[in-house]
């Protein structure tokens, strides 16, 4: 293997896609295109129902066909009836022909086997260059037992840096590389793996990011999503709030999935990062304040956000709840709110007397009149990240400001 880890060649997260415009991750266009441009392709593989190896990187149908089923208990041909764009393997390495080379990541779920042999059989008569990584270290240790000769590398995550199990890992599995989170590539123990085997860093979302991480590894995943491109360009608050009315009303779960029910809402949310909403493109107002606040503070401006709510104190309520975010401008402030107009004013507390009144009407034909004095409006920092429901209520009502006679 070459010391800088495919050396000469950018390597595309999930082949050049954009979710954005219909040219889907992990799909035969995208691939297409990372050809084009010369790009190394990474793809993710998992197994379906009657054991086709499919290019998909969720368990779930759902982010990208909008149908909420799990590939492992699906058939083949069912899958192909929800999208006929997502492809076998087998069709994915007959279009790239050993044109760049391929990094396949195995998603496995209690298959390790299984989903090796499958995707060895597939290869078997591949012309190409490949390499082959996963999160489970007993597939690569599987691989390295059966398929000794193959390339593999280990995934490693910044929710799992314990160094002990990291280091019984990569000595259980040998692998020949390490894909690992940029959020942890610069640690000591990481970089002292550098030094003996190369690591590649996932996953850069600009130039500027990739050159950064560049720093830390023999190569760095990129992705060149459309929607990130677009929001990284993004120099107005007028263009910002376009952008906003792009995403869709869905939110993220707590094993990672993504959900429109309301009837589950307070039960699985879970709020998500900025690059997950880039990604995912949908969201709710929880998601796109944190989405908006990014882009406000790394462009200078002063900033506020709020939420609101009838607050029954601790009685449950199906009145929705909403945050929005003001931002100073000169000499004025301004609202900045996703699903109402513009309105700006040199005094804060006229804005929040609009929102209110915004608010109030948008929930009028459901509201108890009695329960209008519990109104609260409440300023609020930075939450945790992949907070729940219950854990972002509570961080935000811990923050109750307003003065109970401005209600």
């Amino acid at each position: 293997m070459p010391k800088k880890f495919l050396e000469g060649f950018n390597i595309a997260h999930r082949g050049l896609y954009d979710n954005y415009s219909g040219i889907m991750e992990n799909t035969i266009p995208a691939f297409k295109r990372a050809i084009e441009e010369n790009y190394a392709i990474e793809m993710d593989v998992r197994l379906t129902l009657d054991d086709m190896v499919v290019v998909y990187h969720d368990g779930n149908l759902k982010r990208l066909t909008k149908y909420d089923t799990l590939i492992k208990r699906t058939q083949y041909k069912e899958i192909i009836k929800l999208n006929k764009n997502i492809p076998t393997l087998k069709e994915a390495l007959d279009c790239i022909s050993g044109s760049v080379p391929i990094i396949i990541e195995l998603k496995t779920n209690n298959d390790s086997t299984t989903l090796v042999d499958k995707v060895m059989s597939e290869l078997k008569d591949y012309e190409g260059v490949y390499y082959i990584k996963s999160f489970d270290y007993k597939a690569i240790k599987y691989l390295k037992k059966k398929y000794p000769k193959v390339t593999r590398g280990l995934l490693i995550s910044s929710k799992k840096t314990n160094i002990i199990n990291l280091l019984l890992m990569i000595i259980l599995s040998k692998p020949n590389f390490i894909s690992c989170d940029k959020l942890i590539i610069a640690k000591k123990s990481i970089q002292r793996l550098k030094k003996k085997v190369p690591v590649i860093a996932w996953t850069a979302y600009s130039d500027i990011e990739k050159s950064e991480l560049a720093n830390y590894s023999d190569n760095v995943i990129i992705d060149r999503n459309k929607a990130k491109e677009e929001f990284q360009n993004i120099k107005t608050p007028e263009e910002l709030h376009n952008f906003m009315k792009k995403l869709h009303y869905m939110w993220i779960t707590k094993d990672g999935k993504i959900s429109d029910n309301d009837d589950n809402f307070f039960d699985e949310y879970r709020l998500q990062i900025k690059d997950e909403l880039l990604n995912t493109l949908c969201g709710v107002c929880w998601d796109y304040v944190e989405l908006s606040r990014f882009w406000f503070k790394n462009h200078g401006y002063e900033i506020k956000t709020l939420f609101e709510m009838i607050y029954l104190d601790g009685q449950e309520t199906n009145y929705p709840t909403h945050t929005f975010l003001i931002y100073k401008d000169k000499d004025s402030w301004h609202l900045f709110d996703r699903e109402f107009d513009e309105y700006h004013s040199q005094n804060i507390e006229e804005i929040k007397t609009y929102q209110k009144k915004k608010y109030l009407e948008n929930i009028k034909e459901n509201i108890n009149e009695e329960d209008l004095k519990n109104f609260i409006m409440v300023q609020y920092t930075e939450p945790k990240r992949h907070m729940s429901a219950d854990e972002y209520l509570h961080y935000i009502l811990k923050n109750i400001y307003i003065n109970k006679d401005n209600r």
